[in-house]
C-alpha cells in the first residue's frame, strides 16, 4: 500500500535531555583571560579595579607623499594647486606626483 504524501517533513524525535546533579556537571573551559587567575597567570582584572583592556592604539607616524614617492618637491601643495586653479575638472592620484617630479629633475637641471 502506498502512503498518502506529507504537507510536511516528519522529524525524529530528539531524545529527553537530561539535567545532571550539579557535582557531575562539568566545569567550563577558560576560552579567554578569565581562567588565567586560578592557573597563576596574570590577573584579568587592572589595578583601578576594571577589566584589563588594550588601551588606546599608538598613533602612527603621517608620511608625506613627498617622501613616499622619494621627491623633495611637495606633491601635497602641487596636487592642491591643480585642484584649486581650475586647470581641469578632477586630478588623478599619480598627476601631482608626476609633475613634482618633473619639476625637481628641471630644477636640478638648471643648478
Amino acid at each position: 500500500a502506498r502512503l498518502a504524501p506529507q504537507p510536511y517533513a516528519i522529524k525524529p524525535e530528539a531524545p529527553p535531555r537530561v539535567l545532571l546533579p550539579p557535582h557531575q556537571i562539568p566545569s567550563p573551559v577558560p576560552t579567554s583571560r578569565e581562567g588565567l587567575e586560578a592557573s597563576g597567570g596574570e590577573s584579568a582584572m587592572s589595578s583601578t579595579g576594571g577589566v584589563a583592556g588594550r588601551g588606546k592604539a599608538k598613533a602612527t607616524k603621517s608620511v608625506s607623499r613627498s617622501s613616499k614617492a622619494g621627491l623633495q618637491f611637495p606633491v601635497g601643495r602641487i596636487a592642491r594647486y591643480l585642484k584649486a586653479g581650475k586647470y581641469a575638472e578632477r586630478v588623478g592620484a599619480g598627476a601631482p606626483v608626476y609633475l613634482s617630479a618633473v619639476l625637481e629633475y628641471l630644477a636640478a637641471e638648471v643648478s
